[in-house]
């Protein structure tokens, strides 16, 4: 029986298999530590607003990390493999095994000593009473805790865990872009009037909304900037390559490429422009080509 063959990728997969089993989990508090400073400046705002304000901090100054190997990147949290702590949901949840975490027997996860002080001084001082879960358990009916401690009702892993399994709206910012919800939120907007009862939230939600969105903006608009440079170098590459031994074509075409066309075409890229041209073109063809382009360039003033 012939020996299947190996494929080279599969030595990259291996290397980034062998990476993640040898990471050793850790908690992971930058998140928690930015969404947490983010409420802190947010004070006094509704509850929508300090959430996408701390949600827009977040994508601002959380660590973007890109490990070799990778062709498909991008990671919720800091490190390689790290617990996520929803502290605005259930912060408690690592309060309870501050202690055992990083050592317990089933799944543990490595609990820096910076971070457990970043924990101690930063987050549980701040969001004592005031998460989700904490809320839950003081509105809970009494009959949804009996069936809770009974064990009938289980609530103690989706209720600490924060946000999951969430599926945004892609073909609709495929369709419309984020210039297109933007501005329907403020034709929305301009439909609500604060004084109509219940106008006041739909308000306030909305404010939320365009708030968050101008990271996303800011971020399609930098793709779409540098799809339009490289659709401008490609075109600068074009117009270069059709300019190899362009003198003996001005002449015998008396035509003369526009100010711009020409322009671009030698000081867009120069590196790339200047080697491409200088494989086919000699000193005295560059001289026959910018003595024509000025003679033409003359008579057009005239």
């Amino acid at each position: 029986m012939a020996a299947i063959e190996r494929k080279p990728y599969m030595d990259r997969i291996d290397r980034l298999k062998q990476r993640v089993l040898k990471t050793k989990p850790e908690m992971d508090l930058e998140n928690a530590i930015i969404l947490t400073k983010g409420f802190q400046e947010s004070e006094g705002q509704p509850l929508c607003i300090r959430k996408a304000y701390a949600f827009k901090k977040q994508c601002l100054e959380k660590t973007v990390k890109i490990w070799g190997d990778e062709l498909i990147v991008g990671n919720a949290g800091s490190k390689q493999r790290g617990g996520i702590l929803s502290v605005d949901t259930c912060w408690s949840v690592l309060d309870e095994e501050l202690d055992t975490i990083s050592t317990r027997p089933y799944d543990p996860f490595y609990l820096r000593p910076e971070d457990r002080k970043a924990f101690e001084e930063i987050i549980r001082p701040y969001w004592k009473g005031r998460s989700t879960y904490e809320q839950w358990l003081v509105q809970c009916p009494d009959f949804a805790a009996t069936l809770r401690d009974y064990g009938a009702l289980y609530i103690n892993r989706k209720s600490v865990r924060g946000w999951g399994e969430t599926t945004a709206g892609y073909s609709r910012v495929i369709k419309e872009g984020m210039e297109g919800i933007k501005a329907h939120i403020h034709k929305v907007l301009d439909t609500l009037d604060i004084t109509r009862p219940g106008d006041y939230e739909k308000i306030e939600y909305l404010k939320a909304m365009e708030l968050a969105s101008p990271h996303w903006d800011t971020a399609m608009r930098q793709r779409r900037e540098s799809w339009q440079r490289q659709s401008r170098m490609r075109s600068a590459e074009k117009n270069c390559y059709r300019l190899q031994g362009p003198a003996i074509r001005f002449r015998k075409n008396r035509r003369v490429p526009s100010a711009r066309r020409f322009s671009r075409c030698i000081f867009t890229r120069p590196v790339f422009s200047w080697s491409r041209m200088q494989q086919a073109t000699t000193r005295d063809v560059w001289i026959s080509i910018f003595t024509h382009f000025i003679r033409q360039i003359s008579r057009l003033a005239v």
